[in-house]
């Protein structure tokens, strides 16, 4: 019997070739396109109508170039061994020695192989054969048809599971199938592996401790991160307050060299060329007493001995604290009143006002002053305000001035009362006394007391001889650059 499963490989090779070399033929039958046809364009001509290179002594229509022994219209490149209408191109050897010749004794084959039945003649294919195998056969591989243009070779359709025993069909078309991927001769699976069920939970639980130490690690992490901020933050607060403090110390010492420079200039001012008002009412001179009071005590006995006599110091009205003014109580209570209260207008105010005044400075030489006395000397003193405001329109100019300072030193003499020290004003303790100004200047500091206005006339020329003194004192004492204002100011 044949075997159908070894010529099975070669046929189908044979037969695939030989629908590479019909393609066209199958498209357009009988056009001179072919180059199997008799039309002079086969290279293999036959020997009966000029189209089949390779006739069947079958009934035959001419269009097979490789007719297989049996009847029947079979596309399938391994032809079955009955009688029939093939349209097989190439048929299977019988023996296996020329892949173009029939079954023994079955038909005339032109390109007869080694086998018998046929007329012996010189085969053109009997030498090398180009498409005998797979590896020398050009269209082989990829199953391109050089003559089919656009169109493809596809394998879309059945071969019989009989290959030379039943019918086959096959066909062309323009769609070109995808290629198949390559086979593969393993498989992609891996092998079996085997883990000690020991060896995962050891395996599992290093993971969860690794996992619980990096999450643990990121907490520090994350807290460590907290810390650096808050130190940042910190660290920024701190310069904030520096820089705080800095404008502070810078408006500090803008304030003090503002006012270093005011009190040169009152000082340069005092010392010079002071206004009168000021020399009576003491602003030069306590200007002056503030400056040597900051140097040392042995810098002003060493400085220059300026004497100042006993009539003038008793005419100098000094206070504590700057509340107040003595100068009206040195006369024990006997008032000198301006021209303008001695008006019958005033004749009843005027005496109870003293009454009460008398009596109030009786109290301070022993004690401090009662304080109803110093409430009806205050009450009466607004009295007295009061009327002066009301006839001030009558008076002349310099009586009016002159009795509203009055009134201004009366009420300053009543401040003085009200304090609990008061008797010290009249037993000579808080007074201005000293033989050089620089006595004066260490006494007047030591109890705490400065320059109180000038109250009468008397007064007046007693505190402008004082300014001169202190103030050729104090230029010879004072720095020369405190008491000089330079340009750059």
């Amino acid at each position: 019997m044949w075997n159908y499963k070894k010529a099975l490989g070669p046929a189908v090779l044979a037969g695939i070739l030989g629908l590479a070399l019909s393609a066209h033929s199958l498209f357009a039958q009988g056009n001179g396109q072919n180059p199997a046809p008799g039309n002079g364009a086969n290279p293999a001509p036959a020997p009966d109508n000029g189209q089949n290179p390779a006739p069947a002594p079958a009934k035959d229509n001419g269009q097979n170039p490789a007719p297989a022994p049996a009847q029947g219209n079979n596309t399938n490149p391994a032809p079955a061994p009955a009688q029939g209408h093939a349209t097989n191109p190439t048929p299977a050897p019988a023996h296996g020695t020329n892949p173009a010749a029939a079954p023994k004794g079955t038909e005339a084959n032109p390109n007869p192989g080694t086998g018998t039945g046929g007329t012996s003649f010189a085969n053109p294919y009997s030498g090398a054969n180009p498409l005998a195998g797979a590896a020398s056969n050009p269209l082989a591989a990829g199953f391109a048809n050089p003559y089919a243009g656009s169109a493809t070779l596809t394998t879309q359709g059945s071969l019989p599971g009989n290959a030379g025993y039943g019918p086959g069909s096959g066909s062309m078309s323009s769609n070109p199938a995808p290629a198949e991927p390559p086979y593969t001769p393993y498989s992609g699976y891996g092998g079996i592996s085997y883990t000690d069920p020991y060896a995962g939970y050891l395996n599992g639980s290093a993971k969860v401790i690794d996992a619980q130490g990096k999450f643990m690690n990121d907490i520090q992490n994350a807290n460590l991160k907290k810390q650096e901020v808050f130190q940042k933050m910190l660290e920024s607060r701190k310069l904030a307050q520096d820089e705080f403090n800095q404008e502070q110390q810078s408006r500090l010492s803008a304030r003090e060299d503002e006012r270093d420079l005011q009190n040169r200039i009152a000082l340069r001012r005092s010392m010079n060329e002071a206004p009168l008002n000021d020399v009576l009412a003491g602003a030069s001179l306590n200007t002056m007493l503030v400056n040597l009071e900051k140097q040392p005590p042995d810098k002003i006995k060493n400085g220059p001995s300026i004497p100042l006599g006993e009539d003038l110091l008793k005419h100098i009205n000094v206070n504590r604290g700057g509340v107040g003014n003595p100068g009206l109580l040195k006369t024990g209570g006997k008032l000198e009143w301006p021209l303008a209260f001695q008006a019958d207008a005033y004749n009843e105010t005027r005496q109870k006002f003293e009454g009460f005044f008398q009596d109030a400075v009786n109290q301070a030489r022993t004690g401090p002053v009662g304080a109803g006395t110093v409430a009806e000397l205050s009450r009466m003193l607004d009295q007295l305000n009061t009327q002066l405001s009301n006839t001030s329109k009558d008076l002349p100019p310099n009586q009016g001035i002159a009795a509203r300072r009055f009134l201004a030193n009366l009420g300053a003499a009543v401040r003085a009362l009200q304090d609990p020290q008061v008797r010290n004003y009249l037993n000579g303790n808080w007074v201005a006394s000293g033989a050089t100004v620089a006595d004066l200047v260490l006494n007047m500091a030591s109890k705490g007391l400065v320059f109180a206005p000038a109250v009468t006339g008397d007064d007046e020329s007693a505190y402008v001889a004082l300014q001169n003194a202190m103030a050729s004192f104090s230029e010879a004492v004072l720095p020369s650059g405190q008491s000089r204002v330079t340009a750059e100011h």
